[in-house]
C-alpha cells in the first residue's frame, strides 16, 4: 500500500513491496491469575482447557479469532477454546485475565513482568507456544524520508529491547 510509511508486524508480511528488518520473535505463555487458579483449579493438560474461562482474541486485520497453539519438540497441537470473553485489545485481554475472568494466551513480553511479581501464573502445560517473528516494515521506493527513516529505526531498536526479554 502506497500511502503506508512505516509499521510494525507480528507474523506473517502483509506484501513483498515492503523492505522489512526483523526486531525480534516472541511467544504466547498460556496463563491465570492466581485468584482465578485458586476458585477453578490448574488445567494440566490442553484438553482441559474446555472446562475453564477462556479469555480470547480477535486478529485486528482479519477479524477471526485467533487459535491457541502449542509445541511440544515437533507434536503442534492447535485448540479454539469456548471463550468467556473475546477482545481485540492484548491490553483488555491482560486486565480481564488479571482480574481473575480466566485464561489466556498472553505475549511473552507482557507476561514476563507480570509472572516476576506473581500477578500471573503460566499454567504448567509443558507446552510452549510458536515463535512469531516481529518486523519494522518500510515500501520499497526511493527515497525514503530521513525522518521516516530515523523513526523506523528507533521503532526497531525499541521492539528489538522489548523482545529481548
Amino acid at each position: 500500500d502506497s500511502s503506508i510509511d512505516l509499521g510494525a508486524i507480528g507474523g506473517e508480511l502483509p506484501s513483498s513491496s515492503l523492505v522489512a528488518r526483523k526486531a525480534g520473535r516472541f511467544t504466547h505463555l498460556l496463563c491465570a491469575s492466581p485468584a482465578y487458579l485458586q476458585t477453578h483449579g490448574t488445567p494440566t493438560s490442553p484438553n482441559e482447557l474446555a472446562q475453564h474461562r477462556c479469555v480470547g482474541l480477535r486478529h485486528p486485520r482479519t477479524g477471526r479469532v485467533w487459535p491457541w497453539t502449542f509445541q511440544q519438540g515437533s507434536r503442534v497441537v492447535t485448540l479454539e477454546p469456548p471463550l468467556a470473553a473475546l477482545t481485540q485489545d492484548p491490553s483488555v485481554q491482560r486486565q480481564l485475565v488479571l482480574s481473575g475472568a480466566g485464561i489466556a494466551q498472553i505475549a511473552d513480553y507482557f507476561a514476563r513482568p507480570l509472572l516476576r511479581d506473581g500477578s500471573l501464573v503460566e499454567l504448567p502445560l509443558h507446552y510452549q507456544g510458536p515463535k512469531i517473528d516481529v518486523h519494522v516494515f518500510l515500501p520499497r521506493r526511493t527515497p525514503i524520508p530521513r525522518r521516516t527513516r530515523l523513526l523506523s529505526d528507533h521503532l526497531w531498536e525499541g521492539l528489538r529491547q522489548a523482545l529481548s526479554g
